[in-house]
This record gives C-alpha cells, sequence and structure tokens, in this order.
C-alpha cells in the first residue's frame, strides 16, 4: 500500500520518472512479474499498481538492504497511517 501511495503522489507531482526502492525482495520481483501474486488481496493491489505504473514513461524497482530503509520505512507507515485516517474521516 505504500508503493502505491507513493506512486499516486509521484504522478500527482508530475513526475514522469520513478525508482522504487524496496527492502523486500519478494515484493520487489513480484512488481517486475518475476513471481506471481498469490493472495488474492496482494493481488487486487498489485493490480492497482500496475495501472499507475503505466503513467510513468520510465520505471524501475530496485531491491535495497533493510538497513538503507529503516527511515523512509518509518515515513512511509506513517503516511499510510494518515491517509488511512483521512479516509476513515477522523483527524
Amino acid at each position: 500500500e505504500g508503493a502505491i501511495l507513493a506512486l499516486e503522489k509521484a504522478r500527482e507531482l508530475g513526475a514522469t520518472e520513478v525508482e522504487l526502492r524496496l527492502d523486500s525482495e519478494l515484493v520487489a520481483s513480484q512488481i517486475k512479474g518475476e513471481y506471481r501474486v498469490k493472495n488474492p488481496t496482494l493481488a487486487e493491489l498489485h493490480q492497482r499498481l500496475k495501472k499507475i505504473v503505466k503513467h510513468f514513461r520510465i520505471f524501475d524497482v530496485t531491491r535495497i538492504d533493510r538497513k538503507q530503509n529503516k527511515r523512509a520505512d518509518s515515513l512511509a507507515n506513517l503516511a499510510i497511517a494518515a491517509h488511512k485516517e483521512g479516509r476513515s474521516g477522523a483527524g
């Protein structure tokens, strides 16, 4: 969900080239189409992501070490929480 929110924001800001950096090898491989997404809920999110990605001229996924991603992961979790809170009408 964090990747989708980030891509939606990038599109909203007019980005045409995006590099998505993930610390999950599985998710990175699923986005690249190297692995199937079997979980129905995740498959739905994967389809949403694929639709968003089509709007970028260049899109790349890079897998990074978890240690390099701590700060970004924390910020992503805050953004997801804020998005859910706004969506529920709270806040």
